[in-house]
């Protein structure tokens, strides 16, 4: 059950110093001064390598996005556990009811009255995913992809940025400094520039606890 980026996107996001991870950050961990700017294109490619890789291999998003998971069909068990980490919000869940043409708007499920979310919590073995709790019983048009669910995540950049983990940020600090100090210009490969510890930082996030995973 993968979700696709809707809007939001990671290319313009890395010039503000208030982001999680900054060029001052980069800088500072490379031990390079704060008003050399010859290496900031570089140290900016390697910024986005690392938050891109992270995301996708974590599925825990740090940057603000708007994502969606199309469905043929609502769950029969009526609970869905969100593979995407780090959700913030249901932005909206809309279906092609049986009686939908291609011509008519899609219906509009409304929040606590049809539907609960659940945010995600700590759990004895990970991290207990966020969830949707479906009230009733929704029947959908035989059309493929009958069921959209758009969800808010990653962090606010305004007013203020939200915290990160420190031990994420750091991981992230390290990740993208030792790609730097590798490879220069070359920022496409992220594995080779992963420790140990940087990898067990991110398996914390990765690691999650799935009990209602959409089933037939």
């Amino acid at each position: 059950m993968n979700s696709s980026l809707i809007s939001g996107t990671n290319t313009d996001f890395y010039i503000d110093d208030n982001l999680p991870i900054s060029l001052a950050d980069i800088k500072a961990s490379a031990k390079l001064s704060s008003t050399d700017t010859s290496y900031d294109a570089q140290i900016l490619n390697c910024i986005r390598a690392v938050i891109e890789y992270f995301e996708y291999s974590t599925k825990y998003y740090i940057i603000k996005q708007q994502r969606e998971i199309l469905l043929d069909y609502f769950p029969h068990q009526r609970i869905i556990d969100f593979q995407d980490g780090n959700v913030k919000s249901i932005v909206s869940v809309a279906y092609k009811p049986t009686d939908w043409t291609p011509t008519a708007e899609l219906t509009v499920l409304e929040l606590n009255t049809d539907y609960y979310f659940a945010k995600e919590t700590e759990a004895s073995y990970g991290i207990s995913p966020s969830a949707i709790h479906f009230i009733n019983t929704f029947c959908t048009h035989g059309s493929p992809q009958a069921v959209s669910i758009k969800l808010q995540v990653g962090n606010s950049r305004t007013p203020t940025v939200e915290n990160i983990p420190f031990s994420l940020k750091k991981a992230l600090i390290d990740h993208t400094t030792r790609m730097f100090s590798q490879n220069g210009e070359d920022c496409e490969e992220c594995e080779t520039s992963l420790t140990p510890a940087i990898r067990n930082i991110y398996s914390r996030f990765k690691h999650r606890a799935y009990t209602n995973i959409l089933q037939d």
